[in-house]
């Protein structure tokens, strides 16, 4: 028994590390870390997985399988790096699945939902204070030439979804006494830490995920039909102030300013995203890369046989784009995409579209319908919300990192609502008999 639990803890805890340096980007810690804490698992009985959890990601599962059998088809076709392609393409589509596994692992050991808020908290927090940290560091250290928005992203910013989710967790429920047990620090602090590492990571997708989370905290989302109804009005509201008030920030400020560089980013986002059909210039192309990115993958898809739009090209695909300057690369593939739709149609068909949609859809009715209107529900509905938009801009639970501790979290919720679920379930039967 001593054994099993030392072993427990010491999975947790190279599963948080892991976590932790897959969002910070350091690959070769997640390696040998992951190499470890599988063989870990594989000798701990405390790994138990039902058939329901199972079947839940069982989507997830069906896409890998596709995109490994179909990606066999064309080895033969593709370029000489293709083993390699695939062998990376394996890695990004299995390890949502691995984290999902390891939050119901860690559910199963750890069932206390005090346990998930805590994990949440501290991995948001050490993930902003390394950011600020970096920040600071750059604003010391680097010429005036390179204090532009573009450079500060680059050489600074990353995107962690948990900041967003935690922050908006924290600032709706965190006098509570519930919350307020689980901080090792302050309230106000651990707010002004994950808000300062929010506004300056200059990031889009984080910032309007903490809003998305912020409105699932307020209980926006929901298959009820009212509720579907008034949150649609609000937010079309929402959209429409927060636009207004970009367009004015953004006449205002001055054209070399930061403010100025980032209003109009805000603004560029959605012709940025959406695919315009020509691109007669490099400086088109930079402006507009998500889109050209869109623009491409359809020509590709066009050129597709019956078998291929439904089950796509496989693991290893890339789309040829020529030698163009982005951001002072020069591309010839596209090994990855930001429109994860986009990327999942290309390698996996429409079928492989069509699981994804379906794992979202289970779990968000998993949460839907075992919540009971309770905190822990609408903080998994924004974890669920913020994953699937995220899907559109950094490819979701298929981005290289930003989403780890997503799933992690996916898999613990998961964990925790299937309980649930199955309780409530109990109570009836005794009642009706």
């Amino acid at each position: 028994m001593i054994r099993s639990r030392a072993i427990d803890n010491l999975v947790i805890a190279l599963l948080l590390m892991m976590v932790f340096l897959s969002e910070i980007l350091i690959s070769s810690g997640v390696s040998l870390i992951g190499g470890l804490l599988i063989l870990l698992l594989i000798f701990n009985k405390s790994l138990k997985i039902t058939f329901r959890e199972i079947s839940l990601i069982l989507p997830l599962l069906l896409i890998l399988f596709i995109g490994l059998i179909v990606s066999f088809f064309h080895i033969k076709s593709g370029s000489q790096d293709i083993i390699y392609l695939i062998a990376k393409d394996v890695w990004y589509y299995i390890k949502p699945a691995i984290y999902i596994l390891a939050g119901l692992y860690l559910f199963r050991i750890r069932p206390g939902q005090e346990v998930i808020i805590r994990i949440m908290i501290y991995l948001s927090l050490l993930v902003s204070v390394q950011h600020l940290i970096r920040l600071v560091i750059f604003f010391v250290s680097a010429p005036p030439e390179d204090l532009v928005l573009d450079t500060i992203r680059i050489r600074t910013s990353f995107v962690s979804l948990i900041q967003a989710f935690s922050l908006a967790y924290i600032l709706i429920v965190w006098k509570k006494h519930d919350v307020k047990k689980h901080l090792f620090l302050p309230g106000w602090l651990i707010i002004a830490i994950l808000t300062a590492s929010l506004l300056f990571s200059f990031s889009r997708t984080l910032i309007i995920s903490f809003i998305v989370s912020m409105l699932a905290m307020k209980d926006f989302f929901s298959f009820r039909l009212r509720t579907v109804i008034k949150s649609g009005i609000k937010l079309i509201i929402l959209v429409l102030v927060i636009t207004l008030s970009l367009v004015v920030l953004n006449r205002i400020s001055k054209k070399d300013s930061l403010l100025y560089s980032f209003t109009e980013k805000y603004l560029n986002s959605f012709r940025e995203n959406r695919y315009l059909g020509s691109y007669p210039t490099d400086a088109e192309i930079n402006r507009n890369w998500r889109g050209y990115e869109t623009h491409l993958t359809w020509m590709e898809i066009k050129k597709a046989n019956l078998a291929e739009r439904i089950f796509g090209y496989g693991f290893g695909k890339t789309v040829y784009i020529g030698k163009r300057g982005y951001i002072g690369e020069n591309l010839e593939n596209i090994p990855k995409f930001h429109n994860g739709f986009v990327e999942i149609l290309l390698k996996t068909g429409f079928a492989g579209l069509l699981l994804y949609l379906l794992f979202f859809y289970y779990i968000f009715r998993l949460a839907d319908q075992n919540g009971h209107g309770t905190e822990s529900e609408r903080l998994f509905k924004a974890i669920i919300v913020t994953a699937f938009l995220s899907t559109f801009v950094i490819t979701g639970l298929y981005n290289k990192s930003a989403l780890d501790s997503s799933c992690l979290l996916i898999g613990y919720f998961t964990g925790l609502f299937l309980l649930k679920g199955s309780t409530a379930r109990d109570e009836k039967d005794q009642v009706i008999c």
